[in-house]
């Protein structure tokens, strides 16, 4: 079951078994694969802190940093990806000095680029939550909605709406009853219940 090499290292021709364990000083090089049971555990790490398992009592199984330092993904490659081979398709890639891509389903969601985030699809945000802008903490441009009314919230300087001589800005209470209607170079249009007042 086993050569002695002149070298020193044994080579095991089939499957050993080791009752109590076994102590390495240098190298394994194997031509297959590592085989453990549910719940049996790869430790690396002088106090173990780097493990690897399956858990059977969920079927998840488990890569996990329990030391004090941070567990990261490295490459040298062109990107690191998260694949789901039930579906056979991308989850998520993260380029190598470039992009950072999220996916739902086959669909991109999120995606980095060299000038921010491209969204695609809805960016919801519940009751309360706010779209923040500028630099303060909390913003100086909040909008929001409470639950009950929607709210556009300024606190630094003015707050313009502009349309830059493209068309009109309107206000309507409900959808298609025009209230106030600001046209470029011309009138202000002031409504009420079908009537109209311009202003010069």
């Amino acid at each position: 079951i086993q050569k002695w090499n002149a070298d020193g290292h044994v080579d095991f021709l089939t499957n050993v078994d080791f009752a109590s364990g076994i102590d390495v000083t240098g190298e394994i090089t194997g031509t297959s694969h590592i085989d453990l049971p549910d719940d049996a555990t790869i430790k690396l790490g002088d106090n173990d802190e780097f493990t690897i398992f399956h858990n059977s009592s969920n079927s998840n199984s488990i890569i996990r940093e329990q030391g004090g330092g941070v567990l990261t993904l490295q490459t040298n490659g062109s990107a690191i990806g998260f694949y789901d081979t039930v579906n056979q398709r991308d989850m998520a890639t993260f380029n190598t000095g470039g992009s950072c891509i999220l996916k739902h389903a086959a669909d991109i969601r999120l995606e980095t680029t060299s000038t921010g985030v491209d969204v695609t699809g809805n960016l919801t945000l519940p009751d309360n939550g706010q779209l923040q802008l500028g630099d303060a903490t909390g913003g100086d441009l909040k909008i929001y909605h409470s639950g009950g009314s929607s709210f556009i919230d300024n606190t630094v300087g003015s707050l313009f709406i502009r349309d830059n001589g493209f068309g009109s800005i309107e206000l309507q209470p409900t959808s298609g009853e025009k209230a106030v209607v600001a046209n470029a170079n011309t009138s202000v249009d002031l409504y009420y219940d079908g009537g109209t007042y311009s202003t010069p």
